[in-house]
């Protein structure tokens, strides 16, 4: 969601959308350390900053987002870069960002932690229709 009056943003990421190189981890890591059934998607709550000054046009405009990302129930202060761009009517826009597992309460145990990533990498891409 973007509210194009003043650059408000507002998007979610289903967990189970988090796709890993190894299947059996992807299970063990959704089902087991993200709870995904009790917490499903990863909310990120905020703005583009200097949303005034940002003339949207086909080509990719590098923008910086700032708010709260919420996962597994914990929030967080988020501060990334993207980018926003307008094809065929359509607001599109990426992100890539590292999340720290631990910083969202998501416990490994040691049994396993040399084999399951502490840092995962998020890649974001949105497409937006006009409501």
């Amino acid at each position: 969601v973007l509210d194009k009056e003043n650059g408000s943003v507002a998007f979610q990421v289903p967990i189970l959308g988090f796709i890993f190189e190894n299947a059996l981890m992807q299970e063990h890591f959704n089902e087991n350390y993200l709870e995904s059934e009790k917490f499903p998607t990863a909310i990120f709550k905020g703005k583009i900053n200097d949303w005034e000054l940002i003339e949207l046009s086909e080509k990719d405009q590098e923008v910086n987002l700032t708010g709260e990302m919420t996962i597994h129930g914990v929030t967080n202060e988020f501060s990334e870069k993207g980018f926003i761009s307008i094809k065929n009517n359509k607001i599109g826009g990426t992100t890539q960002f590292k999340i720290i597992v631990a910083d969202y309460g998501i416990e490994i145990p040691k049994i396993v932690r040399n084999n399951i990533a502490k840092i995962v990498d998020v890649n974001v891409k949105l497409s937006l229709k006009k409501k």
